[in-house]
């Protein structure tokens, strides 16, 4: 673990990384998880329907990340969840017509 963390430090050094919520891992991430008027936070699914204009599912959140083998649809999730918070801090709105 301590050679991963040691990676991703190397690489936080030539990259911005973004996240959405507190994250302690990475060195100064763009936190793209912002509050609302009244004081709320808000969820990843809201932020991606409010900036990028894109409803996702997020139903695999749920599922058992702790298996060996994850499902395609867990990588495929995990996939999504990056690329959305990328499309929200960047601010890139997506055309589906």
């Amino acid at each position: 673990m301590h050679q991963i963390q040691g990676v991703i430090r190397g690489i936080n050094e030539m990259r911005q990384f973004a996240c959405f919520g507190t994250e302690t891992f990475f060195e100064s991430p763009h936190d793209v998880q912002y509050q609302r008027k009244n004081g709320s936070m808000i969820l990843l699914k809201e932020a991606v329907k409010e900036c990028v204009g894109m409803d996702i599912d997020k139903s695999e959140t749920m599922s058992d990340w702790t298996k060996e083998v994850l499902t395609i649809n867990q990588i495929l999730y995990a996939a999504m969840d990056v690329l959305t918070v990328r499309y929200v801090w960047k601010g890139h709105r997506i055309n589906l017509g």
